[in-house]
This record gives structure tokens, C-alpha cells and sequence, in this order.
């Protein structure tokens, strides 16, 4: 009888430990989004108007530019961007924080492949997906094997709050701090997952020596086309999550002619591509606003502001995309779509 009643507390204590005192979690990526959402927690007088929720792409975007872009103040915007970002992501983030969104005109999402898919980026058996997935989301997982490891999670959450004890002894240390000291003793924690960095750059430097890491880039982007219904149905979520008068900016931004071309020659990352317009194309306008520009020349980019990937952008790059961004804040009342997939 004791051994049930000490597994029970056990369980809800496990079950009800705040999430954030764990930042060092699945992976860097998260490790990453954490110290983003500590810093907003740290301002939570200032609701936002305009929030950029973009992946690695937007993470350059400098608050003030978009602010100024935007007809606003810098107060009133928030850069969220984050490498890998995703739908799944950004919902548990709003979700995390519903009194910080909520004077939200815009948010902007750019958006790309990986995004609604299953893949590297994202998984339904990890336990980041176990904390934050909602039981419909669960129910739906993508194998059998999923769906029943979701399912026994939920009643003792063997794998969702899986921890290693010196994590533990951390998270526990943590509780006492305020915002700022957590996100302190975050930022002073080494990052596990690029402690092989030098290998890694010597990898890329080859990379573009052999002129493959564009190639790289476009198989990482434009994955498998495994569509996650845990990810197109957050991004259902996180309209209902957010006031109705809040618009969702999707945008397609260019990349450099190069890339297109390779997937324009290359069947498995055309699928992929297609794959996105399709899911894109049956999300109603009523809902969310997209904003597709296929084509370099059509935010008067030219290759000189891509960096060697194609994909991301060199600062003269990153301020048309902000310029870009803000004619979309500031025409936001404008009903229509510009752009087709």
C-alpha cells in the first residue's frame, strides 16, 4: 500500500515540475528557444504588437529595424526566431505564455518544408513532442509504436519528464531563481550537441570548397515529404490561441536561384516543395495570410546577399526581408493573399 501511494506522489510530482527548469532538454535547438522565451518572461510588462516567430532565416532580424519598418516601437515587437523553428514549437511557446500574446496584431512565421513534416527536426516519440502535444495530437502519432508510447506517458510519465540526475540536480537548484539568474545559469552551460564544433566546421569549410554545401542545405530543408498532422494541426491551434484579431503572416521567402534550381532537378526535394504549396493552399484565407515571393528579384535580392548556403542572408539581405516584413505589418488590415505557391 505504501509502495502505491509513494509511486502515485512520485508521479505527480514528476507530472506538475515546471518544464523550464530542464532547458538543456532534447537538444540545442530547444536548449535555445528557452533562453528566448526566458528573455520575454523577463519583460512581461510589455505585451507586443508584432511577433516574429521565424526559423534560422529571421534570426538575424534586429528589433529595432523591424520596429521601424513596422511604424512601431521596439517595445511593441519580438524577434522568437529560432533555428528549426516550427508550428509545433511555436504553439507550446504561446501556449507557455497566453497573457504575453494577447495584444498581438501580427505574428510572422516564415515558413519552409521541414516545417510540416516529420524528420530530423521533428519527431512524435521524443520527449519534448510528450510534454506539449495535446491527446489529439497523440492519438494521431504516425505509428502504432508512437500512439501507445503517448498513451502510457500519460499515465506515468516515464519519458516526457525522463531526466539524468545531474539534470535533475540542476532543474532542482533552478527553482529558487528568478527569470534573469535562470537564463544565466542556461547560458553558462556548455552545449552538448556542438561539442564536436571544430569537426563540424572543418566538414563545412570542405563543403563549400566543393561547392556542396548549397546541396546540403536544400536536403536538409526540403525533407522527406512525411506530412505531421501534429504540426499542421498547431498551426489550427495557434490561431485559436491567439485574440481574433491577431492576422498569421505566412511567408515564403526566396532563396537563391541556385537552390531553386536544384530542387527545380531533383524529384524527392520537388515533392517536398509541393508538398508544402498543397498543405498551404488548403489552410482558409479567413484564417491566415500568405505572403509567398518565389523568387529572388522579388525583394530586389540578388546573390551577393545570400551567404554560401543560399538560404540564409548577409545584412544587406536581412534588411529587405525586414522591410519586407514590416509592409506586411503595416498593410495587415488588407484582406487577399500576395503571392501564389
Amino acid at each position: 500500500m505504501y509502495a502505491v501511494l509513494i509511486f502515485v506522489a512520485a508521479t505527480a510530482c514528476v507530472r506538475l515540475m515546471p518544464e523550464r527548469i530542464f532547458p538543456e532538454g532534447d537538444s540545442v535547438h530547444l536548449r535555445y528557444t528557452m533562453l528566448r522565451e526566458l528573455e520575454i518572461l523577463e519583460k512581461k510588462d510589455s505585451p507586443p504588437k508584432l511577433a516574429l516567430f521565424g526559423s534560422s532565416r529571421s534570426v538575424e532580424v534586429q528589433t529595432d529595424a523591424l520596429a521601424t519598418a513596422s511604424g512601431l516601437t521596439e517595445k511593441e515587437v519580438v524577434n522568437l526566431s529560432r533555428p528549426g523553428n516550427d508550428f509545433f514549437f511555436i504553439k507550446a511557446v504561446i501556449e507557455r505564455n497566453p497573457e504575453w500574446f494577447s495584444e498581438l496584431d501580427m505574428i510572422l512565421i516564415d515558413i519552409l518544408p521541414y516545417q510540416i513534416m516529420v524528420g530530423e527536426n521533428f519527431t512524435e516519440s521524443g520527449a519534448y513532442f510528450l510534454r506539449n502535444a495535446s491527446l489529439d495530437q497523440k492519438l494521431h502519432a504516425r505509428t502504432s509504436r508512437y500512439r501507445l508510447k503517448a498513451i502510457l506517458d500519460l499515465i506515468v510519465p516515464a519519458w516526457s519528464k525522463s531526466q539524468h540526475p545531474f539534470l535533475w540536480k540542476m532543474g532542482i537548484e533552478r527553482l529558487g531563481m528568478s527569470d534573469g539568474e535562470t537564463r544565466e545559469s542556461i547560458e553558462s552551460r556548455p552545449l552538448r550537441d556542438i561539442a564536436n564544433r571544430k569537426s563540424l566546421q572543418d566538414e563545412i569549410s570542405k563543403s563549400r570548397r566543393e561547392g556542396r554545401i548549397m546541396h546540403h542545405m536544400a536536403y536538409i530543408i526540403f525533407t522527406r515529404s512525411i506530412i505531421s498532422y501534429s504540426q499542421i494541426s498547431s498551426l489550427h491551434e495557434i490561431r485559436a490561441l491567439l485574440p481574433d484579431s491577431c492576422e498569421i503572416a505566412l511567408v515564403s521567402l526566396p532563396m537563391d536561384a541556385n537552390i531553386h534550381a536544384f530542387i527545380d532537378e531533383n524529384p524527392v526535394l520537388r515533392e517536398s516543395n509541393e508538398a508544402l504549396e498543397k498543405a498551404m493552399s488548403e489552410l482558409p484565407s479567413s484564417d491566415f495570410g500568405q505572403y509567398w515571393y518565389p523568387h529572388p528579384e522579388d525583394l530586389d535580392l540578388s546573390q551577393d546577399d545570400y551567404v554560401h548556403d543560399g538560404l540564409h542572408f548577409e545584412p544587406k539581405g536581412t534588411s529587405l526581408v525586414t522591410e519586407e516584413f514590416g509592409t506586411i505589418y503595416k498593410n495587415r488590415d488588407k484582406a487577399g493573399i500576395a503571392g501564389t505557391p
